[in-house]
């Protein structure tokens, strides 16, 4: 393990301060821990993760610091002494979610007429908090006497620094699953809404629609054929009312067609090609002189 692996793995700028070191530490020992983490390497990453922060967290050998360590140990010795005979009470964490990024996707309709989505999200449980059996409410390790010197100092494997566990059997790992309803206004101008219960909520529209510049656009294929002759077809709106399509003369893809009425929309034409031709009908093209 070198400097430079052991900032890699914990995700760590060029320079960075003691409390950042930490803060991504724990950010990262939760997201990895074995107990709530069930993908394959989660296991590896966590064993990574805690030999860089022990890397990281050896002081510089130069005298100063090693009285500075010194100090540190009786310190942090004395509270484990202190822990035990009388664990400290944890304090309640604030409600909060877990909840990643949410993608909500939209009929043409619902972007027009505004609609409303349910979404579950994680948030932490009321229970009761438990202090942590193995660190004593300290969030350390603490070695037995004997194998003082071999065990390395760090934020506790069980509690992952928390000094307290949660035991509930209505929660998972201290949280429960809460349905919120999320109101999506009509003809929303961001497609990113930061609901604060949530988090961030991306948004989008059901192919072949699509938002450009707050207008409503709808790819519309057409023939070649019909892209150098011209055509009359019927195109149903997102509500479901038909529209004569009356095009003369030649159109290219990306050309754009006005609906007319009261709904703002307009067709984009994508011109599809044939993947192969009749003989006799490209002896016939090259007759002609375009």
């Amino acid at each position: 393990m070198d400097l430079s692996k052991a900032k890699s793995i914990l995700e760590l700028p060029q320079n960075y301060t003691e409390e950042e070191l930490k803060k991504k530490y724990r950010s990262l020992a939760i997201k990895y821990h074995p107990d709530k983490n069930k993908e394959p390497d989660a296991n590896e990453k966590f064993s990574q993760l805690n030999q860089a922060y022990e890397f990281l967290s050896k002081p510089q050998p130069d005298p100063v610091n090693y009285q500075k360590v010194d100090d540190l140990f009786s310190t942090i010795f004395k509270n484990f002494t202190v822990n035990f005979q009388m664990p400290p009470i944890p304090q309640k964490q604030p409600k909060r979610s877990l909840q990643k990024d949410i993608f909500i996707s939209l009929s043409a309709k619902e972007y027009l007429t505004g609609t409303s989505r349910t979404v579950s999200v994680k948030e932490r449980c009321s229970c009761e908090q438990n202090i942590c059996n193995y660190c004593g409410g300290s969030g350390f390790n603490i070695p037995p006497p004997t194998i003082i010197n071999f065990m390395p100092l760090g934020p506790c494997m069980h509690c992952v620094g928390e000094g307290f566990t949660q035991s509930c059997e209505s929660c998972e790992n201290g949280f429960v699953d809460k349905n919120i309803t999320i109101h999506i206004a009509p003809n929303i101008n961001s497609f990113e809404i930061f609901n604060p219960l949530v988090g961030l909520i991306k948004l989008s529209i059901e192919e072949p629609y699509f938002v450009k510049d707050n207008k409503l656009y709808c790819n519309y294929n057409i023939s070649l054929k019909e892209s150098l002759t011209g055509f009359q077809k019927i195109f149903k709106d997102p509500y479901g009312d038909e529209h004569v399509i009356l095009v003369n003369g030649i159109v290219k893809s990306n050309d754009g067609y006005q609906i007319t009425g009261n709904l703002n929309l307009i067709l984009v034409f994508n011109v599809i090609y044939p993947k192969k031709l009749n003989p006799l009908v490209i002896a016939e093209l090259k007759k002609l002189d375009f």
